[in-house]
């Protein structure tokens, strides 16, 4: 599929005014820099507009219906699902965030490794428990460790962060298949169904492109970045045989990462000429 024959989202004309009645939907891939993206997102909104899903012990299966007419800004990590889960009628319009899968995945390790401990049902429970008694390359390797590790970016946009194809998040194995069809999939949808996506490694870029295609104002606090893992290292410090088993384990979340900045420089590129014709 050749991106730069579509630029913008066939599904939306760009830039859009969000009207009192339009709902959006953060799909937030963990570690993308969503916190601060959803912090700056809420700007947007009024506070009993918002709503922000706690997945922690688990994905909420029954969505009392009251939540998705009272709400216009959807916010959490519940995957692709969510907008199969919509009632009927007009669906939200849905963004995302995109990282470099390796950078992803070291800075989702170190994150465990630093977060303050939590008890059991927690999902922050056995992820720590992982990510303190092994070190980076052993977490990647370790089987246990595939609902971190494995293509998250990709399941996220095939199906829910907790189910997949019947599969469930946490017994995902190394023998989960994934196909071509299920990629064709996921960039038509990044071309035709989602209304904007970002790159983490290119924040601000993305804010600028975001406000874009919402037609919201620029502002001061838009350079914000909030939730960063602190003492982790940066990936050229990383042997050789860890970036190795990282990548093979990230194939799927890799292609999908190159589809969407090429699609992303396309829609910069366009940006900057529909700047530079106003000066």
């Amino acid at each position: 599929m050749n991106s730069k024959k579509q630029i913008l989202p066939s599904s939306l004309q760009i830039p859009y005014t969000l009207l009192p009645t339009d709902k959006l939907y953060f799909l937030h891939i963990p570690k993308t820099g969503g916190r601060s993206f959803e912090e700056y997102l809420k700007s947007k909104f009024q506070e009993q507009e918002t709503i922000r899903f706690n997945v922690a012990k688990g994905y909420p299966e029954k969505i009392a219906p009251e939540i998705y007419i009272n709400f216009r800004l959807f916010l959490g990590h519940l995957g692709y699902e969510f907008l199969h889960r919509y009632p009927g009628g007009k669906k939200p319009y849905w963004i995302t965030m995109f990282r470099e899968p390796v950078d992803r995945v070291v800075s989702y390790y170190y994150f465990f490794r630093n977060a303050k401990p939590v008890k059991e049902p927690h999902f922050f429970y056995y992820a720590q428990l992982l990510a303190s008694s092994l070190d980076l390359h052993d977490f990647v390797e370790n089987p246990e460790s595939n609902m971190l590790v494995n293509n998250v970016q990709f399941r996220n946009l095939v199906n829910s962060p907790l189910l997949i194809n019947n599969i469930h998040f946490f017994q995902l194995t190394e023998t989960s298949v994934f196909d071509s069809q299920q990629m064709e999939l996921i960039k038509h949808r990044l071309l035709d169904d989602c209304a904007f996506f970002g790159i983490t490694e290119r924040y601000q870029q993305s804010i600028e492109l975001l406000n874009y295609t919402f037609n919201w104002e620029m502002q001061s606090e838009d350079q914000q970045i909030l939730n960063i893992t602190p003492d982790r290292p940066r990936k050229d410090e990383l042997s050789e045989d860890t970036i190795k088993v990282i990548k093979e384990k990230n194939q799927m979340d890799t292609e999908i990462y190159k589809f969407a900045v090429e699609l992303f420089n396309n829609r910069m590129d366009f940006l900057n000429q529909i700047q530079s014709s106003k000066k």
